[in-house]
């Protein structure tokens, strides 16, 4: 399991963003929809990347990963299950895309769809319902409404649904790419409320990168996805970077006033998602330094006045603006992320209990997280498998020292978190 020891640090260097595991994990699944190999680069080295390539290899794809970088893939003539059961990892993402597809399989084929203890604590009731009212047969093995569950393939009966979004947004991706799979595509209504909305808008820009139709409406109601060809227009795709992930390092910048620049960041995409981190701190009353002709953040240029930010399409940034929130002059409240308790651990009592655990004043009403500007002292926590979680903790640390249980979470993500700490003069001792 293993503890680090992070010594009071002010890093300063370069730090290169690692690639962007969402985006890769949609050209993946994409991909089987192509008829054609498709190449991947700048593929991510993280297990939710690992776990996606072992799920398109179970549902019948090659994928060939060459010098560590770049992915291969030969789909499937049609999705055609060779293994009885995908383990999805922590991945809810790969989880629900993977049993998607599964639901394309020939008549009689059926596979298993499981994944890690953090994984079976996460409901996939909006996932199994969306499928059953599509027509495909699918049963819950062990407790409704989590995982394991079993697929039954046989395609679709039904080409439209009415579908709800409050708790997570990744089944809509889900049927958005499995509907490429299916003959006449796929109508999706969203009632409700919807979260996470930046990944839907992910998918649809992946789908149509492909040169295939998504149609999105501006408020994300009513979702329109199909093949207008057999074979995409596109075949080779680079995955862009993680601002979720280089939130960290920038964090660290507003906690130590060090001089950190985070490269490798493509310039924001244009609806909202992870890509705006940059508003959102703006937002919070300070300036950044984005270069987009060397895609590089070059530190902030201000401190933090504080304010108020809607993380309700971007739930993962969460735990970074907690974090320079500590550092702000009068407060920062995170709202609409009701949704973080589904997350690897219930995110919303993590993130306080880190900062209280750092001597942060902080507290959640179960939708919205408060953070005072506070005096950091030195703090301990253990990781609850939950990878931002470690990640938070380890910028706290930098002011005081600290100490981080179950340190090996961050692979799930960024394998090599703690090299790159390490690189820009973060002193750290493991245990």
């Amino acid at each position: 399991m293993g503890r680090v020891y992070i010594e009071k640090s002010t890093p300063s260097g370069v730090v290169t963003a690692p690639p962007y595991k969402s985006h890769a994990i949609r050209l993946l699944f994409v991909s089987m929809a192509s008829g054609t190999p498709i190449t991947i680069e700048n593929i991510p080295k993280s297990r939710d990347f690992d776990a996606a390539v072992r799920a398109v290899r179970c549902l019948g794809a090659e994928v060939h990963v060459e010098d560590g970088n770049r992915a291969v893939v030969y789909p499937p003539e049609r999705i055609d299950p060779v293994c009885r059961a995908i383990d999805a990892g922590g991945s809810a993402t790969v989880f629900k895309f993977a049993s998607a597809l599964a639901s394309q399989a020939p008549e009689g084929r059926d596979v298993v769809v499981d994944g890690d203890p953090t994984l079976r604590r996460r409901p996939i009731d909006e996932l199994v319902y969306s499928l059953r009212m599509l027509g495909s047969r699918v049963e819950f093995l062990v407790r409704d409404p989590y995982p394991p569950i079993r697929v039954y393939g046989g395609g679709w009966r039904r080409s439209g649904i009415t579908a709800s979004a409050s708790k997570s947004s990744q089944h809509i991706s889900a049927l958005m790419i499995a509907g490429l799979l299916s003959s006449g595509g796929v109508d999706i209504s969203i009632s409700g409320d919807i979260v996470s909305r930046g990944f839907i808008w992910l998918t649809g820009w992946v789908i149509r990168s492909f040169g295939w139709v998504a149609d999105l409406s501006s408020d994300l109601s009513r979702i329109r996805v199909y093949r207008d060809s057999d074979t995409p227009r596109k075949r080779s795709f680079r995955v862009m970077g993680d601002y979720t992930l280089a939130a960290y390092p920038i964090a660290a910048s507003y906690a130590t006033s060090g001089s950190i620049s985070v490269c490798g960041l493509d310039p924001p995409l244009s609806f909202t998602g992870d890509w705006s981190l940059f508003r959102y701190i703006e937002q919070l009353g300070s300036k950044v330094s984005y270069d987009p002709d060397s895609l590089c953040f070059n530190g902030f240029l201000d401190s933090v006045e504080g304010g108020e930010v809607d993380l309700a399409d971007s739930p993962d940034l969460a735990p970074p603006l907690s974090v320079i929130g500590v550092f702000s002059e009068r407060g920062v409240a995170i709202s609409g992320v009701s949704h973080l308790r589904y997350k690897e651990s219930n995110r919303l009592d993590s993130i306080v209990s880190v900062l209280r655990s750092f001597g942060v004043e902080a507290f959640h009403d179960g939708s919205r997280i408060l953070v005072h500007p506070s005096k950091v002292r030195a703090g301990s926590i253990y990781c609850p498998n939950d990878h931002r979680i470690a990640m938070m903790a380890s910028i706290l640390a930098l002011v005081d020292g600290g100490s981080i249980e179950n340190y090996r979470c961050v692979e799930k993500s960024w394998p090599r978190y703690w090299s790159v700490l390490e690189s820009i003069g973060v002193r750290i001792r493991y245990a």
